[in-house]
């Protein structure tokens, strides 16, 4: 047993819970976490909705698809490309999710920010630090993908006008969003009462069925996305912080999207610096219309990064004594 995750409890981050009105009860906190998601990703989702809506409808006229052949429309929506605009008005109304759950928890649990894994400490590091590991991360799925043969390089030329530098800020918003809460909220409350793998594991569970509803899923990308939740945590643990993991999490969707221009959780992007294509019959490895989650590249990230944190982890405390 890792002594730097098991003694999370005593942590900085998890001392801020102690006077908080959080639920004892696991599964209570489960089912107050379903309804704060839920409220939030209603509310998110409403400005893009009525918009993406409209956009998608015109295109499918434009395109002179058949609305009365189901599988004309499904083929059409799995390969429609999202404008870069309508990208980023979804990723920064993400920030509404954000701003929900920490008005639930500091205003209805009472719990300080501090609880929710925001350090004043070494922030600015930390988010720096992260950001790097989430490029040289998905990196390495790119690395993995041509290595293999699954994925050809296929041109440098900036598309999307440079909306590639203000999509960067979207997925900033974004990636915190998701962290804010599934492991500061979520995880953190859990924590208290579970042993903090368990709580790692179902952080990351809910995490992946956040996602069930997304494009082109493959064998590995909810056993990836879990993975994903689980590394998160991992992170969060090990350096008692939320600021590093929302680094990684919002610059490996970026990298993936807009730098290498692969699908980031099946949406696809058409603002991209760079472009990979990915080669029929080799979907276990790039994972497909799913993108790069979906596929082996990701999974062998993701098992190395959990292995490092838990290691790494292990031999600080052993300084420690």
């Amino acid at each position: 047993m890792n002594k730097r995750i098991s003694g999370y409890r005593q942590s900085e981050t998890m001392q801020g819970t102690i006077s908080a009105r959080t639920p004892e009860s696991p599964v209570l906190q489960c089912l107050l976490f379903l309804g704060v998601f839920l409220v939030a990703m209603l509310v998110e989702s409403a400005p893009p909705t009525m918009l993406a809506f409209p956009y998608m409808m015109a295109q499918l006229l434009i395109s002179h698809v058949d609305l009365s052949d189901s599988a004309a429309v499904m083929a059409f929506s799995t390969s429609f490309t999202l404008p870069g605009w309508l990208v980023a008005m979804q990723l920064f109304c993400t920030g509404l999710a954000t701003l929900i759950t920490v008005v639930y928890c500091t205003d209805v649990e009472r719990r300080p920010l501090r609880s929710l894994g925001f350090a004043r400490k070494n922030a600015l590091r930390d988010y720096l630090t992260g950001a790097a590991l989430g490029v040289g991360m998905i990196g390495g799925a790119v690395l993995v993908g041509v290595s293999t043969g699954s994925l050809e390089y296929a041109g440098s030329s900036l598309r999307g006008n440079g909306g590639v530098f203000f999509l960067l800020l979207g997925w900033m918003v974004q990636g915190m969003s998701e962290e804010v809460m599934f492991r500061g909220f979520f995880c953190n409350s859990l924590v208290r009462k579970c042993n903090p793998h368990v709580a790692a594991l179902i952080s990351g569970i809910a995490f992946a069925l956040a996602h069930m509803a997304n494009n082109g899923k493959t064998l590995l990308a909810i056993p990836n996305l879990i993975l994903f939740g689980m590394f998160a945590a991992y992170y969060m643990y090990r350096f008692d912080s939320l600021w590093g993991i929302c680094a990684l999490h919002s610059f490996w969707n970026f990298a993936q999207g807009n730098l290498f221009g692969i699908k980031v959780s099946g949406m696809s992007l058409d603002v991209t610096a760079l472009r990979f294509v990915s080669k029929e019959g080799r979907e276990l490895i790039h994972g497909g219309l799913f993108g790069l989650e979906g596929g082996v590249g990701v999974t062998i990230m993701l098992l190395i990064g959990i292995g490092l944190l838990l290691f790494t982890g292990e031999q600080a405390e052993k300084r420690k004594v």
